[in-house]
């Protein structure tokens, strides 16, 4: 059985495709090679800004999501100055109001 599986996945051939060159392709498409992609953004940022506070497991109980998740979505909206930054265990402050939550959503439209 080992021979088999063996011969199997030397018959796999991993380079081919659009990204052939590039090394890292394989675990870019493991793993997601752009974050900001991720559905839940939107209505995280809705709730974020609704609630006046964000933390990952308050994101985690919210949307019942796990711990990766929940950081990676932190992550994007620091990133997108809708939170501040860390600081320590304390929730982090919203920097964005609603006004400027629902201008982000005409930019994401367009």
């Amino acid at each position: 059985k080992n021979q088999a599986d063996a011969q199997e996945l030397d018959a796999i051939n991993f380079d081919e495709g659009k990204d052939a060159g590039n090394p890292d392709a394989f675990f870019e498409s493991m793993v997601g090679d752009d974050e900001d992609e991720d559905e839940l953004y939107g209505e995280a940022r809705d709730a974020v800004v609704e609630a006046g506070k964000a933390s990952t497991s308050w994101l985690q109980r919210k949307f019942r999501i796990g711990y990766s998740r929940a950081a990676r979505l932190m992550d994007i909206l620091e990133e997108r100055g809708v939170i501040g930054p860390q600081d320590g265990s304390k929730p982090r402050q919203v920097l964005q109001g609603a006004d400027e939550s629902e201008e982000d959503e005409i930019e994401d439209e367009n």
